[in-house]
């Protein structure tokens, strides 16, 4: 499912920070990335964008993370979150990276912390990403358990 309403109302702060972030760093990336969550989530992103403060995950920094591998997306997906998930494909801005470790608050030096050898990338501020695309789907994590616990 394609986000149209979010994409309609919130595209333009997206693109003033994409001109903000050129003008302070003279470059910026627009990437596509995954975000792995429970459907029951979907709603509320879609209205409201990602929110960083409901993270409880910072292993690479307290913010929203992002990567480019759908399945690591989904393997490090918040294990509460049921079987019943979303993936989120997003636009996200990245000009400056750093290096991010557990309960980094935020970056001085950059706008965007990476880790697991730049599988992730996590976003601080509001509007410096917005999720396009949504896909619902059953974890196939387990999917695959209990089709192995079934075969002959």
């Amino acid at each position: 499912m394609r986000n149209t309403g979010f994409l309609l109302l919130f595209s333009g702060l997206y693109e003033l920070k994409k001109e903000e972030y050129f003008s302070r760093y003279g470059r910026v990336n627009e990437e596509k990335l995954f975000h792995a969550t429970g459907y029951l989530n979907v709603a509320s992103i879609l209205q409201e964008n990602f929110d960083w403060r409901r993270c409880n995950r910072t292993k690479f920094g307290q913010g929203i993370s992002f990567s480019s591998d759908a399945y690591y997306a989904n393997k490090h997906c918040n294990k509460n979150n049921p079987d019943d998930r979303a993936m989120i494909c997003a636009k996200v801005l990245v000009s400056e990276e750093c290096e991010g470790f557990e309960n980094l608050l935020l970056p001085l030096s950059c706008d965007t912390s990476t880790g697991n050898n730049d599988r992730v990338k996590v976003k601080f501020y509001d509007n410096e990403f917005y999720p396009a695309y949504v896909a619902r789907y059953t974890n196939p994590n387990t999917v695959n358990k209990c089709r192995r616990f079934h075969r002959k």
